[in-house]
């Protein structure tokens, strides 16, 4: 079986990958220059600086690699558990 085989799916696409990376960009960017006035880099900003660079190579690797859709369905897990942590640091 080759790639040619398998079915086609949304992580099969480029788009998604570059959609990863545009929501990667605008999350890091909002976490590193949106915060309140005159207050310090907490752990929750690193986090959030964190997620957003783990979306960013994410949307790389499907950009680039364009693998099965079981990787795209690893990625969403993992993504919707970092979410949710994300919650407890506030």
């Amino acid at each position: 079986m080759n790639r040619d085989d398998l079915p086609k799916s949304l992580a099969f696409h480029p788009a998604f990958g570059l959609l990863l990376i545009a929501i990667g960009v605008l999350r890091t960017a909002w976490a590193c220059f949106v915060y309140p006035e005159g207050e310090s880099l907490d752990w929750a900003m690193f986090f959030r600086v964190g997620l957003g660079l783990f979306y960013f190579f994410s949307g790389l690797f499907f950009y680039i690699f364009r693998p099965p859709t079981l990787w795209g369905g690893v990625f969403l897990m993992a993504a919707f558990f970092l979410e949710m942590n994300q919650i407890g640091f506030y």
